[in-house]
């Protein structure tokens, strides 16, 4: 695969796991105050999701693959338990469980998004 294909498909997913850091670097997040912070965690954790499936897959894939989708949930679900065990050395954070199921429910939900994706609506106009 050419460099310019892998960044295309990998900065993505690394973008967001860079903004997630820093979002769960500081204890000050104003849409926490609004919004669940499982949905938020969900939310996040299903692009993240579709972002993996996208690259350990090379493009939208027109069927799901097992490795890739097990690769890129697997990675999801590693990255969410990272994040909570960074969490807990920031000041003002805790670890919860909670928000690891979050992350988890995140990545499968992102697979069944797409599992639905491509069966209804892949290749029509």
């Amino acid at each position: 695969m050419k460099p310019a294909r892998l960044l295309h498909l990998w900065v993505p997913p690394a973008a967001l796991m860079a903004l997630l850091y820093l979002a769960s670097s500081t204890d000050d997040l104003p849409a926490v105050d609004l919004i669940s912070d499982k949905l938020i965690h969900l939310g996040a954790y299903t692009l993240l999701g579709l972002l993996f499936l996208r690259a350990f897959h090379g493009g939208l894939p027109a069927a799901l693959r097992w490795l890739p989708t097990l690769g890129a949930v697997l990675s999801t679900a590693a990255y969410g338990g990272l994040d909570e065990i960074h969490q807990g050395f920031v000041e003002g954070r805790v670890r919860e469980l909670a928000d690891f199921a979050a992350d988890l429910a995140g990545a499968i939900l992102a697979t069944l998004l797409l599992a639905v994706w491509i069966r209804f609506f892949r290749g029509k106009p």
